[in-house]
């Protein structure tokens, strides 16, 4: 296998004329040489192509958030879980509208607003 690739990375570099080498050096060993160097070249480009990824990720990720209401007008006692039943978006997949109980799905700090009214007259 290793024959294979000298032979073809031989070729390659007659056929770019020293772009790929150059040094002109078509010694074995300065091909080698060369290949490692490139070698370093193509993983840092990988590095920075997958930091920019995860940039890219970072800013059209949605995040983790949940809206909810309640369809109903319900009267709640002081310890009781409140589920809400009308669940319009659960990006991250948290709230959980059978239980009523959001569990962050990653570790972080989370703000939660809550509106209430009250139906008495």
């Amino acid at each position: 296998m290793v024959l294979g690739t000298v032979c073809l990375l031989v070729l390659g570099v007659v056929s770019v004329n020293g772009l790929i080498a150059p040094d002109n050096d078509l010694t074995l060993e300065g091909l080698a040489r060369h290949v490692v160097d490139l070698e370093a070249v193509v993983q840092k480009q990988i590095q920075n192509i997958t930091n920019e990824l995860a940039l890219l990720t970072k800013h059209t990720d949605p995040g983790i958030s949940f809206t909810a209401y309640l369809s109903t007008s319900r009267t709640c006692a002081t310890t009781s879980t409140i589920r809400f039943d009308d669940v319009k978006n659960n990006n991250g997949g948290g709230y959980n509208p059978y239980s009523g109980i959001f569990r962050a799905p990653v570790s972080g700090m989370y703000m939660f607003s809550l509106v209430m009214g009250n139906n008495e007259r």
